[in-house]
């Protein structure tokens, strides 16, 4: 009678065993595929990140350049320095404009990616509801 209940009583060890042969390929599997979204995510990142960098250095050159242009425009043609100092001033404003209009666009693409990766804490808790279901199972069938 004690071996039988030894029989049926499986170890911590011959559970992690089970649960590795059913579960282990899917688990892998996921894993896998959750680091090539998180690899992706990490990849978008950086070139959002540097394509609003290279977009910044743009506008900023753009920037220089016009105000540069302006400049010599207002020392040959003194009397329209107030006219060309606003029109400086509106594209300036246009200028940080777009560039803010391109952080919410790259901000709104971020938490996209954030929300799918969090359907992988979701299928965690899925696997994990399912493996302690199954112990919970496995602990209800001894007696068949």
């Amino acid at each position: 009678m004690a071996s039988k209940n030894n029989q049926e009583t499986a170890t911590p060890t011959e559970l992690e065993r089970l649960r590795d042969i059913l579960f282990g390929e899917y688990a892998r599997h996921t894993e896998l595929k959750i680091e090539d979204i998180e690899s992706h995510l990490n990849q978008f990142r950086r070139e959002i990140l540097k394509a609003l960098s290279d977009q910044e250095s743009i506008q900023a050159n753009q920037l220089e350049t016009t105000r540069q242009a302006l400049d010599d425009k207002l020392s040959q043609a003194g009397n329209s320095h107030q006219a060309l100092e606003n029109r400086l001033d509106q594209f300036a404003a246009d200028v940080n404009q777009q560039i803010a209009a391109l952080r919410e666009e790259m901000n709104e693409h971020l938490a996209r990616l954030a929300d799918e990766l969090t359907n992988r804490r979701v299928l965690g808790r899925l696997l994990t509801d399912l493996g302690q279901e199954l112990q919970g199972t496995a602990a209800e069938e001894p007696g068949d």
